[in-house]
């Protein structure tokens, strides 16, 4: 069924491949050599092709070419991996010797930056350019997850999760404020407000919403200098996305596509079934041990009437499960392998571009589907983009971009519980489903399979089109006025519907209840309009002086509106519509909320001598989310660059290009909690009407404090950097040092009790992130193979400065995890008890203070009292460990023999302290999953352990959080590896194709970490339960026709 729901897009390839057109027999014949520019070395596989049509050869073995053309007045094009293409007109001659030039990693490289474009040697601010030519090729569903390692300074985590529920943690430079959510509630410390501004070409969108096979270029604003143009949503950094456009010349068809399959990176190895239920004995008898020590206040007779004291497992029991010819009775499942099953995953993308001087286009459409490894989960993009431009006369040009994708996702209703339980309280010795179809039940009476399989479904379907049109009038050959208008619409339909499992025949009637059954649907749309007006202009005059640069202005408005409705009690588990459940206890409710952002904008760009660089950017931003009086924010940057190999004194022939550059610049945050300025009355206040005893009614009332002085987060950020270029532009460095100090962070600071309200949010707090960024590339060729290598390596420290004499900031539970927020440490800081080994004696356990009530055994974790008052509490709270990831780095490889490519990307983080607890940490205590790592625990004779005694259903040691559990969550990963094959352009030429690239691409294949659990090292929370990052294998093409 798989194979017949996808053969539309196997037919498709299939025509490609098969496209054929008539040949045109050639009249003249051209030959020749190609070489090296810098080393006069023949270049082998160079592909020669007559331009605007699909006829070609390559050069062979010693660089020579011979190449039969229709006629004497083309123009031949040849290019070659990590040379710059050139295009040469024949002429009537009959050779043509060919230098192809090295790509130059600096030289004239075009960078994207805000409302505009300049010269890599000119930038004075921190930009990373980042290659998009391989990453339509990486098994990804989102283009979020392909820049992973591309780019210094940007932190990305691949926290796994359901598809299209992807945990992605993407940040620029670190975290740089403490965040609330839009309405005003979650964590102090969330990241959420963090979060860099996306754009795509020019209007802000998200990542997910952008097809991979669209993307032409993209560049990451890192500093101030960089990013000020953008005022109050770039404290964060900016993602600029451009797409790609039509060019002039014959109608070019491509297509790219690849198909693969899934399957876990990572999970711990779980111990054989004999194992895990001869741990669960001694945890049970280690319980008997200490009783009979006299420890649990119960007499000798008592400790071995006690049923909790006595072995899980009897010998006959062990005997009989390892005989395995009784499943049913004596279960020995891998409950794992039932769960995830390998899934496909395929992404195929078609486009048809062309023009003339007078109009471009560019048309693709594209299709992604990433299947789940799981039961009911999946997700599924379908895309359209027009992209247009048009050349009236020399002074009016303009376009229309169209631009709509629909996304579908699923998991399942439970879908908590089909991850929680893989880990929880399912030992190998409960049955995943008995012969007869009945779902067997874990100690609890859960199944993680039924819940993935049959407690229903949450699908949601996402629709976002944008419109986008652009006038633009030449007033003078060095200005241009360019104007804009853009309508984004987005909407969300939203179905949960929870099954009744006392209506499902395979349930047992023993297990766990999760009705009754339960119907929401939501639905909310999301709109924005975008204006803008501005003047770009370039200029240069008396030979040595340029000036270029923006001024402009923009206005935003946002609209958003939500429904939601509910039922539950619905006549069976297959009629879901909300009209069938029972209306007694049906819901409803809507909101919205609306906001806008009007702007000023500016950048000056002087150069002087192409050696003396300066920049100044600007934006007066007035935004709706604050009261009147406080709306509007002046956010400057000032940049300077030196290019000091353009002086006349420099003359060293190895160094290519060296510039030294500095900026300074402020930036806002925006993003407080919308009508937080706006006096509220809570409609849901209990009273008593008389006294106490009297009925209850409800009514209103104000609850909080307000504060109309309420204004921008601010961002003061300062860069130094060092660009240089050595050896024929063969090496390339560049350097970043950074501080960034944001002030003014919303705080709930305190008021007296007696004012009977709750504290408003204020401009108050300060964090600080500083750190530093380097990346080397080297490119370069030995005979006939190309080759290069980019290294890229960040690390960010922040701290919180400042709050204001509030906090510390605790949030999570202790059971679980807990981070802190408080002066000194890094936001979100793993916080809980310092640990000093394991108790060996009881003499140890009685002279040292302890947690009250959870009395110490032997082969305890030792928690240190850090204020030496003889109690194990709050007050021994202490930092012990750092979550946030430190020296990030990547390692891009590509090379190129003739016909074949090559490419790899190497990332990791070198420093992080991830904590692991409960259902992993426990193992046999409370016969959760049971790994290898689990085999190394105290005992007398083994007290230097990894592991506490085991003692079944104690939390002593895991839920009081202890640096015990940190683990070093450093590691690399081979991300992407790729190999691919160009035809040759005589074969390929003959069936209408101008270039055929076959490829195959893994990811995630390979990976070294020291957890030591087993485990994928970016697991994101600390249980570990959750649905895992997968590793793809993936065979695809590259046509051109």
């Amino acid at each position: 069924m798989k194979l017949l729901r996808h053969s539309k897009y196997l037919l498709l390839i299939a025509f490609l491949f098969c496209f054929s057109a008539a040949g045109v027999f050639a009249q003249h014949t051209v030959r020749g050599t190609v070489t090296d520019a810098s080393s006069s070395e023949s270049l082998p596989g160079v592909n020669i092709l007559v331009k605007g049509t699909s006829q070609g050869t390559s050069t062979n073995a010693d660089g020579h070419y011979e190449l039969q053309v229709s006629s004497s007045s083309d123009t031949l094009v040849f290019s070659f991996v990590g040379y710059e293409s050139q295009e040469i007109p024949i002429n009537g001659r009959e050779e043509i010797d060919v230098n192809l030039q090295p790509q130059a990693f600096m030289g004239e490289d075009v960078v994207v930056v805000g409302y505009g474009t300049q010269q890599k040697v000119n930038l004075t601010g921190s930009v990373a350019s980042v290659s998009t030519d391989e990453m339509a090729e990486i098994p990804v569903p989102t283009v979020t997850h392909a820049l992973q390692g591309m780019a210094p300074g940007m932190q990305i985590l691949d926290g796994g999760d359901m598809p299209g529920h992807n945990q992605l943690d993407v940040l620029v430079r670190g975290q740089g404020s403490l965040g609330r959510d839009a309405d005003g509630s979650g964590d102090v410390g969330s990241a959420d407000a963090s979060r860099p501004l996306v754009l795509i070409d020019g209007i802000e969108g998200s990542l997910s919403d952008v097809d991979i096979g669209d993307v032409d270029n993209i560049s990451v604003l890192k500093d101030a200098a960089s990013a000020a143009i953008y005022g109050s949503r770039a404290a964060n950094g900016v993602i600029l996305v451009t797409t790609k456009r039509g060019s002039a010349g014959d109608l070019q068809v491509t297509y790219n596509g690849y198909m693969g399959t899934q399957d876990i990176t990572a999970w711990p190895e779980r111990v054989d079934t004999e194992t895990h239920m001869r741990l669960a004995n001694l945890a049970r008898e280690n319980l008997l041990n200490s009783c009979l020590d006299g420890r649990e206040g119960q007499t000798e007779a008592e400790c071995h009437a006690n049923t909790n004291y006595a072995p899980r497992y009897t010998e006959e029991y062990i005997q009989n499960t390892l005989a395995g010819d009784q499943p049913d009775q004596y279960p020995d499942n891998e409950l794992v392998d039932e769960i995830f099953n390998r899934a496909p995953i395929q992404d195929h993308s078609l486009r048809v571009s062309g023009g003339n001087t007078a109009a471009r286009y560019s048309l693709s459409l594209n299709y992604m589907e990433e299947g789940g490894l799981m039961a009911n989960t999946g997700t599924d993009r379908y895309g359209i983009r027009l992209n247009t431009d048009f050349q009236l006369n020399e002074e009016i040009s303009g376009g229309l971009d169209l631009s709509a994708n629909r996304s579908w996702d699923t998991r399942p209703a439970e879908e908590w519980a089909s991850n929680f339980y893989i880990v929880h309280d399912t030992p190998p010795t409960v049955r995943t489903r008995f012969s007869d179809g009945t779902y067997g039940t874990n100690l609890f009476g859960r199944s993680a399979l039924a819940s993935a399989e049959v407690s229903g479904n949450e699908q949601r379907v996402f629709w976002d089109g944008t419109v986008t049109g652009r006038l633009n009038y030449r007033i003078a050959p060095w200005a241009e006025i360019q104007t804009q208008a853009s309508f984004d619409y987005g909407s969300m339909d939203w179905e949960l519907f929870r099954t009744d499992p006392d209506l499902i025949e395979e349930y047992p009637d023993d297990g766990y209840y999760w009705g009754p059954s339960y119907g929401e649907n939501r639905t909310y749309t999301d709109k924005q309009t975008t204006l803008r007006a501005l003047i770009d202009y370039d200029h240069t005059f008396m030979e040595y002086h340029n000036i270029s640069g923006v001024v402009g202005y923009e206005q935003t408005e946002s609209n958003f509106e939500e429904f939601r409705a509910s039922r539950d009690q619905f006549y069976n588990n297959d009629l879901r519509q909300l009209d069938l459940g029972n209306e007694t206890n049906d819901s409803n409710e809507g909101f919205g909320n609306s906001w806008a952002l009007r702007s000023i904008f500016g950048r000056l760009n002087y150069e002087l001598m192409d050696r003396y660089l300066f920049e100044f950017n600007a934006r007066y931003d007035g935004s709706s989310r604050f009261a009147e009086g406080h709306r509007y924010g002046f956010f400057p940057s000032f940049s300077l660059g030196w290019r000091i190999t353009e002086e006349s004194f420099f003359n060293v022939d190895w160094v290519d290009e060296l510039k030294i550059r500095g900026s300074w610049g402020q930036l806002g945050n925006q993003d407080v909690p919308l009508y937080s300025y706006y006096s509220s009355i809570d409609l849901s206040i209990p009273y008593h009407m008389g006294n106490a005893s009297s009925a209850q009614s409800t009514g209103g009332a104000a609850t909080a404090l307000v504060n109309e002085e309420l204004s921008w987060e601010t961002t003061t950020v300062t860069n130094i950097g060092i660009d240089a270029a050595f050896l024929n532009n063969r090496l390339s460095v560049t350097g970043e040092l950074y501080e960034r100090r944001t002030e003014d962070i919303l705080l709930a600071l305190s008021v007296p009790d007696m004012v009977g309200l709750n504290a408003p949010f204020q401009n108050a707090g300060i964090v600080e992130n500083k750190g530093w960024e380097v990346q080397v590339g080297w490119q370069d060729n030995i005979g006939e193979v190309s080759y290069g290598i980019d290294f890229n390596l960040s690390d960010n420290r922040n701290e919180v400065i400042d709050l204001v004499d509030t906090g510390p900031y605790i949030e999570g539970d202790l059971n679980l995890s807990q981070n802190v927020i408080q002066e000194g440490s890094p936001i979100g800081a793993w916080y809980g008890y310092e640990t000093e080994g394991l108790y060996s004696s009881y003499q140890q356990i009685d002279s040292h203070a302890d947690v009250p009530g959870e009395g110490a055994r032997l082969g305890d974790i030792i928690f240190k009292d850090q204020n030496d008052d003889g109690i194990i509490n709050d007050e021994d709270r202490v930092v012990i460990g750092d979550p946030n990831p430190h020296y990030i780095f990547g390692v891009n490889i590509n090379a190129g023999w003739r016909n074949f490519d090559f490419t790899a990307l190497l990332q990791g983080v070198g420093d992080r302290e991830q904590y692991i607890g409960l259902g992993f940490a426990q193992g046999p205590v409370w016969e959760n999953y049971t790994s290898e790592w689990h085999k190394d625990y105290w005992t007398p004779d083994n007290q230097d352990a990894r592991h506490p005694a085991y003692y079944s259903n104690a939390n002593r040691n895991y839920y009081n959080m202890n640096d015990w559990w940190i683990l070093d969550g450093s590691f690399v990963k081979l991300r992407n590896v790729q190999l691919g094959y160009t035809l040759p352009q005589e074969l390929v030429s003959r069936l209408g194709i101008q270039r055929l690239r076959l490829y195959a691409t893994g990811k995630n294949l390979w990976m070294k970490n020291n957890l030591g659990i087993g485990l994928d090292p970016e697991y994101p929370w600390t249980t570990g339960d959750y649905y895992p990052q997968t590793k793809v294998i993936s065979l695809g093409a590259n046509i051109s026709f």
